[in-house]
């Protein structure tokens, strides 16, 4: 069953009116004050930031390592021969048909 099935759709509960007067003096304290926080919240800050300096350093240096990789991958290898099995399927299918295979013009009809 829904939580608020009977209320309108523009109505505000009082709990959610009161979570909003917290959160907004949450927000002016913040801005007069200053934010505080306690040494385990700034030690992890400080961890969360070194994680995503890593995570940065990572994604340049694979960046890098990618760019200077001039071999095709196994990807663009297997790709092509999609490509090419495709043609020769289409090739042999049309042959067996008895008719020769082109690609279609835009706006040609079937």
């Amino acid at each position: 069953m829904k939580k608020h099935a009977n209320r309108p759709l523009d109505a505000v509960s009082a709990s959610e009116l009161a979570e909003m007067g917290v959160c907004e003096r949450r927000v002016l304290l913040a801005h007069r004050h200053g934010t505080r926080r306690t040494s385990a919240q700034r030690r992890a800050m400080r961890r969360g930031l070194r994680a995503h300096e890593r995570f940065h350093r990572d994604g340049l240096a694979a960046k890098e390592g990618a760019s200077r990789r001039r071999r095709p991958t196994f990807a663009s290898f297997g790709r092509w021969f999609v490509g090419l099995c495709t043609r020769i399927a289409l090739a042999v299918l049309c042959g067996l048909v008895g008719r020769r295979h082109r690609a279609r013009e835009p706006g040609e009809g079937g």
